[in-house]
């Protein structure tokens, strides 16, 4: 499997944040930070790790579209899920009746870089 890293999140938005904060779920650890780049046509979200740059969740919003797709780090989608339902999030939810598709690595990146472009 190919590995993800904060590079490829940065090159497919172009370096464009918008907006970044501590991550306040306790899923990812005590270092996990999330960043944000979005535009009229969509936004793309990761949750990275400040110290050893791993790459924990990346998630892509269509807004022309209404689609959402995600990806969460194979290692954490246990802890992922279990935070999800003690908060209770489904999974799935990306905002009101819209739901997160699965998806891989490499198409996440390619739809990372199609919100990026405004496509």
């Amino acid at each position: 499997m190919k590995k993800i890293t904060i590079k490829d999140c940065f090159e497919a938005i172009k370096y464009k944040i918008n907006d970044g904060a501590e991550y306040l779920w306790t899923c990812y650890g005590k270092n996990a930070y999330i960043l944000d780049s979005l535009n009229s046509k969509g936004s793309v979200a990761f949750i990275f790790d400040k110290k050893d740059q791993t790459i924990y969740e990346l998630s892509v919003c269509d807004y022309v579209k209404n689609t959402a797709y995600k990806w969460v780090n194979p290692s954490f989608i246990e802890k992922n899920r279990k935070e999800m339902k003690k908060r209770g999030f489904s999974e799935d939810q990306a905002w009101d009746s819209i739901n997160y598709q699965p998806t891989d690595i490499e198409k996440i990146i390619k739809l990372t870089k199609a919100i990026a472009n405004r496509k």
